[in-house]
């Protein structure tokens, strides 16, 4: 097997942000460890500062979502997220930061 076949893989997930729904396909591969403590680090973090690192991270896990801007395709990449407020881009991160935990470490596996 292929390991480009499981790192593409991806999962629909929907995320809220002030009554807005993000319908998106997630890359549930890119949770490696040292990714998943690099997310811990941003999503505990605080500050306009951090939004480039935000922007890109939510670059990296989104494959697709459903958004659009003035009716044009609005594609998930760096330089449009940019262009989402701070506070959009932190709760989104941290929403996908739980489905890839709640995937990892299901309900069942944890009782």
């Amino acid at each position: 097997m292929d390991l480009a076949v499981l790192f593409a893989h991806t999962a629909p997930f929907a995320a809220e942000y002030i009554g807005h729904t993000f319908a998106m396909q997630i890359f549930t591969e890119k949770l490696t460890p040292q990714y998943k403590a690099e997310l811990m680090a941003l999503t505990s973090a605080e500050g306009e500062e951090r939004k480039d690192e935000n922007a890109q991270m939510l670059a990296d896990l989104v494959a697709s979502w459903d958004k659009t801007l003035n009716g044009e395709e609005f594609p998930p990449t760096y330089e449009n997220l940019m262009q989402l407020s701070y506070p959009c881009l932190a709760s989104l991160l941290r929403q996908i930061s739980t489905f890839l935990g709640d995937l990892a470490n299901p309900q069942s596996a944890q009782s």
